[in-house]
């Protein structure tokens, strides 16, 4: 398995407005598309709000946009309460995961000093 590539911390930060907004409209477009409301009343089918499987659908858009899928492991188990909670958590995941940490600088050892000669 090839490594992911990573972006710039800049890179991250301008896409990130587009990445939210786009993850927010999926999934809520999916919720509209594939929604229940008259089971959404029966304490029976007491699901959360996003379903995990829901978010799983987000992979392509998150590739689109970043040139990297959506790993299944970074999606919360049990789903989320809300669209929000779960674009979030995705975009914390992909901070996490795909975004470079910058290097520190290097640091450069103090030159030693010569011993004074007697």
């Amino acid at each position: 398995m090839s490594k992911p590539k990573m972006m710039t911390p800049a890179k991250f930060w301008e896409l990130l407005p587009t990445l939210k907004d786009r993850l927010t409209k999926d999934l809520e477009r999916e919720q509209e598309d594939c929604a229940l409301p008259d089971l959404a009343k029966d304490p029976l089918w007491d699901t959360p709000v996003v379903d995990s499987k829901t978010v799983a659908k987000l992979s392509p858009a998150v590739k689109e946009l970043t040139g990297e899928s959506l790993d299944p492991r970074w999606i919360q188990r049990g789903g989320y309460q809300t669209v929000e909670a779960a674009v979030t958590h995705i975009l914390n995941q992909i901070k996490q995961h795909r975004v470079a940490v910058p290097a520190e600088p290097a640091s450069v050892p103090a030159p030693e000093e010569a011993d004074a000669v007697h």
